[in-house]
């Protein structure tokens, strides 16, 4: 196997889930991307025509700038993402993306560099930024633990992230992946989350043997052995104590955070 194929068998396996439709059911009429998007379009540079969505998925996102007037194109490595109509759709690896340098005005990528790998991460940083003329707007989960929504397969025994995510971010990290541009908006949002402190959640992983309570939704795959049937969670007595022992001494955060960037002039 070559080194080109190894690297896209690790992009591919990093968005597996996204594969099936059941995953975008979420995705309409849901009030806190909806507003978002408000907040977004109303911070866009008033110089932005041209917009490219990387990681479409079934855009949201692209739609709602499509209808201020400005173009936008889509692309996402998913089919059954782009099979739900986002505006100009393609389907490409965002480690080549088939586009000029520099040729759109602004490049958007939400909820993606969560689910790539350390040695993709920052080549698919560099193609992002290649395409964008002058702006970018980067969109992940904020200061997230990556354990705190851990499943165990219940056929091989592995433990890993139910949404596929591999990276955590603050406003630092996102930063330094794009040292071309500089940070001009950030604004942390979207639904609540309740950290889990790291003694209790090891606990409940490790001693209650309790983990994602989403484990029974749907959409699970497990990454080593392909597993996607998993049992409903159900509490028992440790995990209940643990989970109001964590609602005592933690409190929610919004969940998001984005920064619209702006590429530095020489």
């Amino acid at each position: 196997m070559t080194s080109k194929e190894r690297t896209a068998g690790r992009e591919e396996a990093s968005v597996q889930r996204f594969h099936d439709a059941q995953v975008y059911e979420t995705y309409e009429s849901n009030p806190h991307l909806e507003e978002r998007n408000r907040l977004l379009i109303s911070n866009l540079p008033e110089d932005v025509a041209s917009v490219l969505d990387v990681g479409s998925g079934p855009g949201v996102f692209g739609r709602a700038v499509a209808a201020t007037g400005r173009r936008v194109f889509s692309t996402d490595l998913s089919i059954e993402g782009l099979l739900t109509g986002p505006p100009h759709a393609f389907q490409s690896s965002a480690l080549e993306l088939p586009h000029r340098s520099r040729e759109f005005d602004l490049v958007a990528s939400l909820e993606v560099l969560e689910h790539i790998p350390d040695e993709l991460l920052n080549p698919m940083a560099d193609e992002i930024a290649r395409v964008s003329s002058s702006w970018l707007l980067i969109g992940v989960p904020h200061r997230e633990n990556l354990l705190r929504n851990h499943l165990r397969c219940p056929s091989c025994g592995s433990r890993f992230n139910r949404t596929g995510h591999l990276q955590s971010f603050d406003s630092q990290r996102l930063g330094s992946l794009f040292p071309d541009f500089e940070t001009r908006w950030s604004q942390v949002c979207g639904p609540p989350v309740r950290d889990y402190r790291a003694p209790l959640l090891w606990m409940r992983h490790n001693v209650a043997r309790r983990f994602s309570e989403m484990s029974g939704l749907g959409g699970n795959i497990c990454p080593q052995c392909g597993q996607t049937t998993f049992p409903e969670f159900r509490h028992n007595p440790l995990s209940f104590a643990l989970d109001g022992m964590n609602k005592l001494i933690s409190s929610r955060r919004p969940y998001w955070i984005i920064e619209l960037m702006e590429r530095k002039r020489p």
